[in-house]
């Protein structure tokens, strides 16, 4: 998600699919607990992954990777009653950048 932002990717495409990461966690979590943490861990690998290292000492993801893997994401369809039973009633709030900080 960070590399998409990196390399251009719109940022409504990058929001769409933020609420589809949102909703797998939602689906996948036991409970809140593990909800905050999984969207925490996921707001660190988006932060990394957004910005190149001036210092070239980390690995930076090609663009055309970026966005074939990209859009083989924006593929995978929710069913979002299966993720409102998981959550106890689904998600209250779209996915924000602020989300996991």
């Amino acid at each position: 998600m960070g590399n998409a932002h990196r390399c251009g990717i719109q940022n409504d495409r990058i929001v769409r699919a933020g609420e589809l990461i949102r909703d797998l966690i939602i689906a996948s979590a036991a409970d809140e607990r593990q909800q905050n943490a999984a969207t925490e861990r996921f707001a660190r690998f988006f932060i990394v992954s957004a910005f190149v290292d001036p210092a070239g000492e980390k690995l930076v993801a090609s663009c055309p990777i970026v966005s074939s893997e990209f859009e083989r994401l924006e593929q995978h369809n929710v069913v979002r009653d299966e993720a409102d039973i998981a959550s106890g009633g689904g998600t209250k709030r779209r996915f924000g950048p602020g989300d996991g900080e």
